[in-house]
């Protein structure tokens, strides 16, 4: 991404025990970064779930665009509660996350970008229900 090597760049591990709300918390308190024109960036999936991985031509299953499209528009509409709840209320949560570890980095620059509406860069399946998204935030 930055081929000059000028952008600083240091590790913060997930808390998988803390959940969702402590790490939109923990963006919450990177914001200020940003005002400095520091990134701060999530890596995961937006569906992960290794079990329910399908042959490269298999079809995307309802639980999964479900998940993804639901996780989409609490996105772009900002929608914090929703995201940091999203176990008790996202249709296809379980199935799509059956553990935590690759949604929670997403809460991060959510967080960071205190909730604002991001935009879609990216969406897209792979291996029938591996969703590979990327949101922005400005």
């Amino acid at each position: 991404m930055y081929p000059q090597a000028d952008v600083a760049v240091t590790q913060i591990s997930i808390q998988h025990r803390k959940g969702a709300a402590w790490h939109y918390d923990l963006g919450r308190a990177l914001a200020p970064l940003c005002d400095d024109d520091v990134l701060v960036l999530g890596s995961g999936s937006i569906v992960h779930n290794l079990r329910g991985l399908r042959p490269a031509n298999g079809q995307t299953e309802d639980w999964a665009r479900d998940f993804e499209q639901w996780a989409h528009q609490a996105i772009v509409t900002g929608d914090p509660q929703a995201l940091t709840q999203y176990r008790d209320t996202a249709p296809g949560a379980v199935q799509s996350h059956p553990r935590d570890e690759h949604l929670l980095p997403l809460l991060v620059p959510f967080g960071a970008a205190g909730g604002k509406p991001g935009r879609a860069l990216h969406r897209s399946f792979e291996l029938g229900n591996l969703g590979m998204g990327a949101w922005g935030w400005a």
